[in-house]
């Protein structure tokens, strides 16, 4: 219906909830087949299918179809727009707006001038009202197929919703960081320690030592990331520093001290602080630097290498 202006949503029986939109296949079932096409079955006049068509599309459809059923004697049939629903069902289009008109009987159309014939069809066992009277209902609150037919419509529409939520979701989960960039630029890590004497302690600076000489970062693909990484000391306690340091953001991306790069045994230093930057990453107490010769950072949320440099030589 996207190629024809919804002016029915303006109607009276739309606006009391009488009418959904339904297969147009479903529709096509009760059309008045044994008329010409190009045949008006009240008047008897000539129809221009075509210049219908473009009455429609440039105009739009002002009222929905109009399907009777004769709850008494069980006979169904269109009653308005026979020739509409055969140039929309002509032009592809996929559902069209339905109410239905409830009375006792549904009486054959007026027929054709020059063919005595008629259209109107049997319900079977399709009709969930019993009970004669005369008022419009919406077709699915009627029709035990497209009750079904409806029901699975809107259950897939909320499994559609609940798939966008999810995927969009994870689209702003795993690909906004990507547009967040952290700077930090963090001096040397500088540790203090006491000497005492007979009367006063005294704050000492401890200096800092390089314990490895700078390594550079290796990317990988889809992560690109520059700078160079060290194991510093200062007083007993070790860092892991990162200097001029650059890289992509990403969910749940980890600093590991690792004895290789596919973070199979490693020592977690925390979640990136920083993208860019001079960072430095407290090795905890205990731990050996030389027992876990790489430093990587790892996403935890996808198993992900970002980036990894080998700070000791390994005979690995």
């Amino acid at each position: 219906m996207n190629k024809i202006k919804p002016h029915w949503k303006k109607h009276a029986l739309y606006k009391q909830g009488f009418v959904e939109l339904i297969p147009i296949e479903w529709v096509m079932k009760i059309r008045g087949t044994d008329v010409e096409p190009y045949t008006d079955l009240m008047s008897g006049d000539m129809v221009d299918l075509e210049k219908l068509w473009i009455d429609l599309i440039t105009n739009g459809m002002f009222e929905p179809f109009i399907v009777r059923v004769g709850l008494k004697n069980k006979k169904y049939r269109l009653e308005t727009g026979n020739h509409r629903i055969q140039v929309m069902h002509t032009h592809n289009i996929s559902h069209v707006p339905v109410a239905v008109q409830l009375q006792d009987e549904c009486g054959p159309h007026a027929p054709n001038p020059g063919n005595i014939s008629t259209h109107s069809f049997d319900v079977g066992d399709n009709v969930l009202i019993t009970i004669a009277a005369d008022e419009y209902m919406k077709p699915s609150a009627v029709f035990k197929d497209l009750r079904r037919y409806m029901y699975i419509r809107k259950t897939k529409q909320l499994i559609a919703g609940v798939a966008a939520l999810l995927i969009a979701w994870f689209l702003y989960y795993t690909i906004s960081p990507l547009f967040i960039n952290i700077r930090a630029d963090e001096a040397l890590p500088v540790a203090t320690s006491q000497t005492a004497t007979s009367t006063v302690a005294e704050n000492q600076i401890v200096a800092v030592n390089y314990e490895t000489a700078p390594k550079q970062l290796i990317d990988t693909p889809l992560h690109p990331a520059s700078g160079t990484v060290r194991v510093v000391q200062s007083g007993p306690a070790h860092f892991l520093r990162y200097e001029n340091f650059k890289t992509i953001n990403g969910p749940d991306i980890y600093v590991y001290l690792s004895k290789d790069i596919n973070a199979t045994d490693f020592v977690n230093l925390g979640p990136v602080k920083a993208t860019e930057g001079n960072v430095n990453y407290e090795i905890p107490a205990g731990v050996d630097p030389h027992e876990y010769p790489y430093a990587i950072i790892w996403c935890e949320q996808f198993s992900a290498l970002f980036n990894s440099a080998l700070l000791y030589e390994t005979t690995q």
